[in-house]
């Protein structure tokens, strides 16, 4: 007998369950996943080289405060962070920015947050950087789309967006990268991994249609770095990440771009973070990390466990997410295997299919106008908000089971109020209504 008659005897009975089976497992994007799957139905998604650095970095999150760097982010920096991530606030000025003085490019990656809120400290940074031949480790982080989502509008007139974003690009002159296409403000607002791909996705495809003789796609690729959220299911982050990853090449490929696909960094989801038993966001960060590191992350960021009642600040739980990196790339060592999720039958599968269905969602808001128009119209809104609606129902009913808050929560526990995150100043223009941001665990809390 075959070595394949034998494997179909032993799996035979698994195998021949039918869709209905509490076996199978069905995503939140409508994918099927069966148990298991026969080696012949494993199918190459992309080449297993070239896109994944040997180190990923290690981001520390800080805010600007009082002139200075925060003693945490240089604490963070001496003991094995690699980068930073500056969020900036609207109030911020070109003094705050002393503190760059203080870091070495050379080793340091670092990005900023926010800076679509703070246009007079966009140009002192790009002025600044304009003058290190080390720039390319450092990414301004503007996302009009983001911004949008999250305030209802922008700095410029939705007119006057794309000559906006082409006068940005042309007037650059630092080797920093200028974009960030985040997909975070849409996940918390309830996107589903292929909605949250499609998106960020549009963005990209947005942006790229600036293009001119003067200003070819390439030049404009080589500005943009993508964020993606990373959760607490392993494979489910770990597969979003590489179907990302085909659809940026599919992209590549009808527009002729021959450069290396963009940074894709990883960032632990705001939206699974639980004040209920704040213990658990440490598994949860510890999750979100090892996916973001096996689907290739560039780079990873994690929140705090205690975020939601002490925010970034809390040296002791900065050193726990920082120590959950250097575990898993130092002792570990999951960063020095390429791609070890291609072959796996059951990876490959999902991420085949979960890029299929970005992608359709990606030709839908394409052909009606773009991402800018689906936002102002509000189409996005509704779409997520039947997503959010959706999760919710499976979350109270269990379909989603969440440690600490609808499964084996503690009865006794004195649950800290979450604290209240800054919010940035109105926008100058108004385009649509914000998306609204929701947690998994908020309609718990009040029991």
């Amino acid at each position: 007998m075959t070595a394949r008659k034998v494997w179909e005897e032993k799996t035979g009975y698994v195998l021949s369950l039918d869709k209905n089976s509490t076996s199978r497992h069905e995503t939140s994007d409508g994918i099927s996943l069966a148990p298991l799957y026969c080696p012949e139905t494993n199918q190459k998604t992309y080449a297993q080289h070239g896109y994944f650095k040997d180190q990923p970095f290690i981001i520390h999150s800080c805010k600007i405060k009082n002139n200075v760097l925060m003693p945490n982010a240089l604490k963070a920096l001496m003991n094995g962070a690699t980068g930073l991530e500056i969020i900036t606030n609207s109030n911020d000025d070109a003094q705050d920015l002393d503190f760059l003085a203080q870091i070495d490019f050379d080793a340091i990656y670092c990005r900023f947050k926010n800076l679509d809120f703070s246009p007079k400290l966009y140009k002192a940074l790009l002025s600044s950087f304009s003058q290190n031949s080390n720039a390319q480790n450092i990414n301004l982080g503007l996302d009009p789309f983001s911004s949008i989502a999250k305030t209802g509008g922008y700095c410029v007139h939705a007119g006057d967006l794309t000559k906006y974003l082409t006068s940005k690009i042309v007037d650059h002159h630092a080797s920093s990268k200028i974009f960030m296409l985040s997909s975070a403000i849409f996940h918390e607002a309830g996107a589903t991994p292929a909605q949250e791909i499609a998106i960020i996705a549009s963005a990209y495809d947005e942006i790229l249609s600036h293009s001119s003789d003067d200003l070819p796609p390439e030049a404009i690729c080589a500005l943009i770095e993508f964020e993606i959220a990373s959760e607490a299911d392993q494979f489910g982050s770990l597969v979003k990440i590489r179907a990302l990853r085909l659809i940026l090449e599919h992209i590549h490929k009808a527009r002729n771009i021959t450069k290396p696909l963009p940074n894709i960094h990883a960032s632990m989801s705001a939206r699974m973070i639980s004040p209920m038993d704040p213990n658990v966001n440490i598994l949860r960060a510890s999750a979100a990390c090892f996916s973001a590191i096996l689907g290739g992350a560039f780079s990873i960021s994690l929140l705090p466990h205690t975020y939601l009642e002490k925010g970034l600040d809390d040296e002791h739980s900065n050193r726990i997410i920082r120590n959950i990196q250097l575990m898993f790339n130092e002792e570990s060592h999951l960063s020095f295997v390429k791609d070890p999720a291609h072959g796996s039958a059951y990876l490959e599968n999902y991420t085949t299919q979960l890029s299929e269905a970005a992608w359709e969602k990606f030709q839908q808001i394409t052909s009606n106008g773009g991402l800018l128009e689906q936002l102002k119209s509000e189409k996005i809104h509704e779409e997520l908000s039947t997503s959010a609606k959706i999760r919710s129902d499976k979350i109270a009913q269990k379909k989603i089971k969440i440690t600490g808050v609808n499964i084996f929560p503690n009865p006794d526990e004195v649950t800290t109020a979450a604290k209240q995150l800054e919010q940035n100043s109105a926008p100058e223009y108004s385009y649509c209504k914000p998306l609204t941001s929701q947690r998994d665990s908020e309609s718990f809390e009040s029991f």
